[in-house]
């Protein structure tokens, strides 16, 4: 057993450093589900990569949140075990183990913000992409894409990606067809009727024919409303990264001081 006042504070803080460990890593389980569950439909536009498929920006961020949480539990318990039982095995296992998740981190985020303004682009790009191609305009519509769009722009209150001249000319041509300027979900209507039976109430029954600044919402475009959600859900991602990062390097002292104080014959 290792004997003196610090290599006995080292043992116990690094005790308490795991169980700090096994909290942040089921916070970061739970966050990420709630990203997933909380507003999908929101969540579905952020969903773009480099390929334009639909698993990107959020959803691959969200898994990695939860998967690397799951990881930091289990070398919790790795640390927990080395440190009760003052094991240099376990203890080497458990700093090798947190030294190479630690560098994937490091990596990870350097090539995470080296490509954020590239990723901006790109979903922007995307949308205005499924907007000329997935649109059809109809509040019942039956399109994955258009039930994100239309709950987005009664969400945020705004109409159109740049704005509400984006859905001219599209696929289904659907302003043509029906002499609509702008869909339903751009007009002023009530929201909780919205969200609690998927309902378009407007206050205007002409704003989709004749919209104002007044009863539609063709002032405010979507993008920025957009970018904003899915940065507030990225940040959300980064402080759990980040406080995971600071107790992994912490972590690491304390098993290598602890470590040194084991005796030869302790394995």
């Amino acid at each position: 057993m290792v004997k003196g006042t610090w290599p006995t504070c080292a043992k116990y803080t690094l005790i308490v450093f795991n169980f700090l460990f096994m909290v942040a890593g089921m916070a970061g389980v739970v966050l990420g589900i709630l990203t997933i569950v909380d507003k999908p439909l929101l969540n579905y536009l952020g969903n773009v990569d480099a390929s334009g498929t639909t698993q990107g920006v959020i959803t691959s961020g969200t898994y990695a949140i939860i998967v690397g949480s799951c990881i930091i539990i289990l070398f919790a318990i790795f640390g927990c075990c080395g440190a009760c039982r003052e094991s240099k095995c376990l203890l080497g296992v458990y700093i090798g183990l947190l030294c190479i998740t630690l560098i994937v981190q490091v990596v990870a985020g350097a090539l995470a913000a080296y490509f954020r303004t590239q990723a901006e682009t790109e979903v922007k790009d995307w949308l205005l992409t499924q907007v000329k191609s997935q649109y059809d305009g109809r509040g019942d519509t039956k399109l994955q894409f258009g039930k994100a769009l239309d709950f987005a722009m009664v969400e945020f209150e705004c109409c159109g990606i740049n704005n509400y001249s984006d859905f001219k000319d599209t696929a289904a041509n659907w302003t043509e067809r029906t002499s609509r300027i702008i869909p339903i979900a751009c007009c002023k209507l009530d929201k909780p009727r919205f969200y609690s039976n998927n309902v378009f109430i407007v206050n205007d029954t002409t704003c989709t024919t004749a919209p104002t600044y007044i009863n539609s919402n063709i002032a405010t475009p979507c993008y920025g409303k957009i970018r904003d959600h899915i940065v507030t859900q990225a940040v959300y991602i980064i402080i759990i990264a980040f406080l995971i990062v600071l107790l992994e390097v912490l972590a690491i002292v304390f098993a290598c001081c602890l470590i040194r104080k084991i005796g030869d014959d302790k394995v």
